[in-house]
């Protein structure tokens, strides 16, 4: 329950959606135990998108904001829902899911996938996993939301990803 120097939000949300999967399997009391507190820590990083931005919120480690934390926070949070039932997750999992709508182009392109907090200035770094990340944000949001906008989201950002990708020699 500390952070090191090299702690990651990214990893700390993929890590938590591991646990998480692993509670629904097991139900083991201590994994569970375990798996909320790691969702509070996301819950405690979560902060409202910058009005330059757009809406919704993100999740934010020392002034940052990136694409993938958001992303996979969701993940973390849909399946917290999922296993636990408890509707703050699936409230919070929606609203990252707003936040990363807006930073998402009609195209299905993200140009920014860092920003700084609470400014919103755009950071030059880019990653080329967090937009599939956001495409599987949005795909889990989609299994407990399926009226919402997610899954039209989710194929705007892969069918960008597909016509881009280097063919593959066979």
């Amino acid at each position: 329950e500390r952070e090191t120097e090299t702690y990651n939000i990214v990893r700390h949300a993929g890590t938590t959606w591991a646990m998480l999967d692993a509670v629904g399997f097991t139900r083991d009391r201590e994994l569970q135990a375990a798996a909320a507190r790691a969702v509070r820590r996301l819950r405690e990083a979560l902060q409202p998108v910058p009005a330059s931005r757009g809406s919704g919120r993100c999740v934010v480690l020392n002034g940052v904001s990136e694409l993938g934390a958001s992303a996979l926070a969701t993940v973390a949070l849909v399946e917290a829902a999922r296993v636990t039932s408890d509707p703050a997750a699936l409230a919070d999992a929606r609203e990252l899911g707003r936040g990363i709508l807006s930073l998402q182009d009609p195209s299905g392109e993200y140009r920014i996938h860092e920003f700084d907090h609470p400014s919103g200035a755009p950071r030059p770094n880019l990653c080329e996993y967090y937009p599939g990340e956001a495409a599987l944000a949005f795909v889990r949001l989609h299994s407990l939301d399926p009226d919402g906008p997610w899954l039209a989201a989710a194929e705007r950002g892969v069918r960008l990803r597909s016509v881009r990708a280097p063919a593959v020699a066979r």
